[in-house]
Order: structure tokens, then sequence, then C-alpha cells
């Protein structure tokens, strides 16, 4: 099941039209697409020069979780961090200094990260962690490999070839899969009684391997999924009608919606779809 949903959904950014030596986003190898949506990080090396400079971003839930990268290769340096689901908004912020760099990070749709780790995903919502405590192997084997890249395409060609070999299938709830798929196909518009016959488990049964599988409840998830198609419509149309979503979504009212929309995003959809083309 896990190798379909990922043809249903394709999570988007805060600046979904980004691109540049800074940024990056790169789909992954065919057999890797079920798991993995992307790669991102900075194209290439890149030698910052201005040390006061404070880069800003907004950093909105994208129903996946990331290992990150950062590598210093002026003083053969780098640090991790594995990113948990997020169902709040944050500014990412960083400072310039005068050393060689770059950024690599893996993005995991948030139903994949399971099988590759080795802990269930309990304690990871809203969470930053030390990549060693849920993946042991990623941190010891590929921190050495990274840092003697140059590329990005040769940190994913590497990074690729670990990924296919860790994969364990065998970790897969088809309960929690058949949910998903349900939720997805639902748009998010989809309640936990619809889920729970659907997936034909017990209401609590489904929270419990949620909590394992994904680290949020059903219904955070189903809102989460809910927000992002939104916020798909609202920044991919030309032109977005408030009320016809309030219907497709399944919102009470048009307050619902936007409240609903501000509480993720920080901002109103207007300033959202700004904020994400002025970034362009």
């Amino acid at each position: 099941m896990v190798k379909e949903l990922y043809k249903l959904y394709r999570p988007i950014t805060a600046t979904p039209f980004s691109c540049g030596e800074t940024y990056i986003e790169i789909p992954p190898c065919e057999t890797l697409a079920p798991y993995i949506c992307c790669f991102w990080g900075t194209s290439k090396n890149i030698k910052t020069v201005a040390p006061n400079e404070i880069q800003n971003g907004v950093v909105i839930p994208d129903t996946c979780m990331d290992i990150i990268w950062e590598v210093d290769f002026t003083n053969n340096q780098i640090g991790n961090s594995f990113c948990g689901i997020q169902d709040i908004s944050f500014i990412s912020s960083s400072k310039n200094i005068s050393v060689e760099v770059c950024t690599f990070a893996i993005r995991f749709y948030a139903w994949a990260v399971i099988l590759f780790a080795d802990e269930d995903m309990k304690s990871v919502l809203n969470s930053f962690f030390d990549t060693g405590y849920y993946f042991k192997d990623f941190k010891y084997k590929l921190e050495s490999a990274l840092l003697n890249r140059n590329t990005i395409a040769e940190r994913i060609e590497i990074t690729e070839k670990y990924l296919l070999q860790r994969i364990n299938k065998n970790r897969e709830n088809h309960n929690v899969m058949n949910s998903i798929y349900k939720m997805l196909i639902s748009r998010g518009n989809v309640s936990i009684k619809e889920l729970t016959e659907y997936a034909s488990v017990s209401p609590r049964q489904l929270e419990r391997l949620f909590k394992q599988v994904i680290g949020t409840s059903p219904k955070q998830f189903t809102n989460l999924l809910r927000y992002q198609y939104l916020w798909q419509d609202i920044v991919c149309r030309k032109y977005f009608n408030v009320q016809d979503a309030v219907f497709k979504y399944g919102y009470c009212d048009q307050a619902h919606l936007l409240n609903d929309f501000k509480s993720y995003h920080t901002m109103t959809p207007t300033q959202a779809k700004e904020y994400a083309l002025k970034s362009n």
C-alpha cells in the first residue's frame, strides 16, 4: 500500500517555487519515490562572507519528516538533526559566516519514516533530535561520505545506495496505510468513524498505531493533510474562491477555514500566496 500513496499526494513548502544555489529540491530515484518526497539543500558548496546577515524563512507543516546535514568544509565538521512531523509553523534562520558550507537533507513522507528508523515515532511531534537516536546507521555510515562529496548530485547518489539497502518493509502497518489512503482520496475531509470503518480497527487502536508510525493522532494527521491540500489550491490556482473551498474541504463556514489556515501558516491565504510568489 505504501507504494501507492505518493501517487496521490505531494506536499509543498511555504515557498514552493523557490529554486537556486541556496535551496533546491531533487526527486529521488523511482524505487525510492514511494518513501522519499525529495532530497533538498544547497545545489553546491556555498562560500558565505557576510558575518552579520541573517536569513529567515517560514517553515510550514508539510506532513513530512527530514534528516538534515549541515556541512562546514572550512572546519571539516558536520552537524545533523532529525526533524519530526510538525503541526505548527516556525521561522528558520541562519547566520552567514566566512566559511564554505552546504546543506543536504532527505525529506521523507511521514508514513514512510518508520521503514528506515530504529525506533517508533511516538515522541517526534514538533521536535528535533540528533539523527543517531532514531537512525544510528545513518549517522555513522553516511556522515563521512557526505563530508567527502562536493555536489548535491554526489550526495544523493551515495545516500540512495544506502537507503535502498535500509528499507525494512516488515515495519509497514496496513491498517495505518489503509487509513492514510482514505484520508488522501478524501483530501483530508473524512471523519474518524469513516477511517476506522475503512481500516476495520477500533478508534483506540487506530490512535495507538498512528502515534507509533507517524507521531500524531489520526485526527491531527487528517487536519494536516486538509491544510496542505487547501494551501496547494491557494497557491497554485490563479483564482481561489474561499466559499468553494469551505464546501470542498468540509469547513463549517468561511471564518472556520480562515482561522484554521492561519493557525497552521501564521498568515492569511492572501498573505501566504504573496509570500510564496515573492520568494520565486
